[in-house]
């Protein structure tokens, strides 16, 4: 798979992400879409890192589009995947709610 194409992945990743985000009731989820929103800002940050590197014209040793597919794929099940009920998240690291 070229650059070209895992950049217009990544594109609809976050746009699903982004488009979820908004769609779904989050009143009960703020752990979940705190997450989210943390896993997709850690992908950004890695992207902007990798492209300052280019301009540079340091050599970019590791793969940092796997990393940004990564934090993207996972921020995408915390605004996918739906909760059991109102008191407890369904997730990874789940909490009571109050």
């Amino acid at each position: 798979m070229t650059d070209y194409q895992r950049l217009k992945e990544i594109i609809g990743k976050a746009d699903e992400i982004s488009y979820h985000a908004m769609d779904k009731d989050y009143f009960n989820d703020v752990y979940r879409l705190k997450r989210a929103l943390d896993l997709t800002a850690r992908a950004l940050s890695m992207f902007a890192k990798m492209e300052k590197e280019r301009l540079e014209g340091e050599i970019v040793t590791h793969n940092p589009m796997e990393y940004v597919e990564a934090r993207l794929c996972t921020a995408r099940y915390y605004v996918m995947s739906p909760t059991k009920d109102g008191k407890w998240i369904d997730s990874p690291k789940p909490f009571k709610k109050e």
